[in-house]
């Protein structure tokens, strides 16, 4: 019976290619990159727009709700701004790298920039919404995330 003997070059190089492959460092940092890119745009604050409120002269419980607040101290007028809702936006990736999230933990951030929340007058006014940010630049993201998949698997 005769032996046969098979030898197979560059294997060590395959799995050590395969393996850089299978880590996705560079796709995983840009994931991340993009994550704090869609963050930063969600704390931009629009212009300020100082407009009265027309239920308060309108609505009688807006009324009262307005002057309770204002007496307990809860809001001041004019309203200055605190900037602690766009502080509050934070992006973090998961375990394994391949999902960021980017959230808001304030109270009040599904009024102001909530898509199925937003009270109309920050629409009015301008503020971005979670999902609004996504339509906006959500094909940006997916482009660089691709090239960045592309550009990975042409490195190996």
């Amino acid at each position: 019976m005769s032996v046969i003997s098979l030898e197979i070059r560059g294997v060590e190089e395959l799995v050590a290619k395969l393996d850089t492959l299978q880590k996705f460092n560079y796709v995983r940092s840009v994931i991340s990159q993009q994550g704090v890119f869609l963050q930063r745009q969600l704390r931009k604050y629009p212009r300020a727009v100082h407009a009265p409120n027309p239920l308060i002269r309108s609505d009688s419980r807006v009324r009262r709700g307005f002057f309770y607040h204002l007496k307990q101290g809860d809001i001041r007028v004019p309203y200055k701004r605190t900037r602690r809702l766009g502080q509050s936006w934070t992006s973090y990736s998961s375990v394994n790298g391949f999902t960021v999230t980017v959230e808001n933990n304030m109270p009040y951030a599904p009024l102001v920039q909530g898509w199925e929340d937003q009270v109309t007058q920050h629409k009015w006014s301008g503020w971005l919404t979670d999902k609004g940010a996504i339509n906006l630049y959500g094909k940006q993201i997916e482009a660089k995330i691709m090239a960045a998949i592309e550009k990975e698997v042409a490195n190996v």
